[in-house]
């Protein structure tokens, strides 16, 4: 009923009764909590969601509450529970592919055409066809306008996406340690150990011991597993991270990096603080800069990374600390 309001203008009967229908559902719901205790909840009426027959022998006054109540019919949910329910998103898939397969073997245009430009009475005729028994109300309800926004952003992101190229040499490069040599042996076992992880992670919520019990609470317990298993190859994380980093960087660039970060994600850190430099350039707002985000300007300024020893430990002793 939300979805449907923006159907009517304000002034009108139809949007008036769906606003006295919304209150009766508040009323009622608030009554579900109420209903444990014995108390009678009354059902949606039909006539909201059932099409009202007018027939011959009905008086005028029923007729027009009929077709007064069908204009207002809750007979379909809001576009964006398609992505809420596999259902309603299939449905409105086939919907929408029998009518692009009808307006280009029949008008020879898309359905996009059809709707934005009809010109033929045939075209206009379809194209209120086409509203009419669509099995998703696509109004201009909030819901609904958040939905197209992000489905807008969401295909930007994903051809943006498509245009990234792999990680370069030198960003993988600073994820490694050039002073530990590449052991192919442990590349290997590590590899093989990933392999597990990339198939058990898929099928995380059937991974049960003997008493069919879950075998991890979390992810993160998983992740320890696979990180403890991989500690009997090498003692060391920054020689695990530097294999990690190898397998999901240069042999799956397109896989999740997750075996790498989720696993061994302080390795990780660890040669990219050996990697450091010592002057990294960061973007500063700036009117006059040539680097555009979020609609302000920004121009690269260098900055010295300075590190601190800092001696803070209540028993005398004293530990380092790199700040950045």
């Amino acid at each position: 009923m939300y979805a449907m309001l923006p159907e009517f203008k304000k002034d009108t009967l139809e949007y008036e009764m769906l606003i006295n229908r919304l209150k009766q559902c508040r009323k009622e719901q608030g009554g579900i909590i109420d209903s444990q205790k014995g108390l009678e909840i009354r059902p949606i009426p039909k006539h909201w969601t059932n099409w009202n027959k007018s027939t011959e022998d009905m008086a005028k006054v029923e007729k027009e509450n009929a077709a007064f109540n069908n204009s207002i019919l809750i007979d379909k949910r809001p576009y964006f529970f398609r992505y809420l329910y596999s259902q309603y998103a299939k449905k409105d898939n086939n919907y929408n592919s029998a009518y692009e397969n009808y307006c280009i073997t029949t008008f020879g245009k898309s359905l996009r055409e059809v709707l934005n430009s009809s010109e033929s009475e045939e075209e206009i005729k379809t194209k209120d066809k086409y509203h009419k028994y669509s099995p998703l109300l696509d109004s201009d309800c909030i819901m609904n306008r958040i939905c197209h926004f992000m489905e807008e952003n969401v295909q930007e992101i994903k051809a943006e996406s498509k245009s990234l190229k792999p990680a370069d040499n030198t960003f993988i490069s600073i994820l490694k340690n050039s002073n530990i040599p590449i052991d192919k042996n442990k590349l290997k076992l590590v590899y093989n150990i990933y392999k597990k992880y990339r198939s058990e992670k898929r099928n995380f919520n059937k991974l049960k011991n003997s008493n069919g019990e879950d075998m991890y609470k979390t992810l993160e317990q998983y992740d320890k597993y696979i990180r403890q298993e991989c500690f009997k190859i090498s003692s060391s994380i920054q020689e695990l991270a530097q294999l990690a980093v190898i397998i999901c960087y240069e042999l799956h660039p397109s896989d999740s990096k997750s075996f790498a970060w989720s696993v061994f994600g302080d390795g990780i850190i660890e040669n990219i603080e050996i990697n450091r430099q010592e002057v990294s350039l960061v973007p500063f707002l700036d009117e006059k800069g040539n680097i555009k985000y979020l609609g302000k300007n920004y121009s690269l300024y260098p900055v010295e990374i300075i590190i601190q020893e800092l001696e803070e430990d209540v028993n005398g002793g004293s530990e380092s600390y790199d700040n950045f």
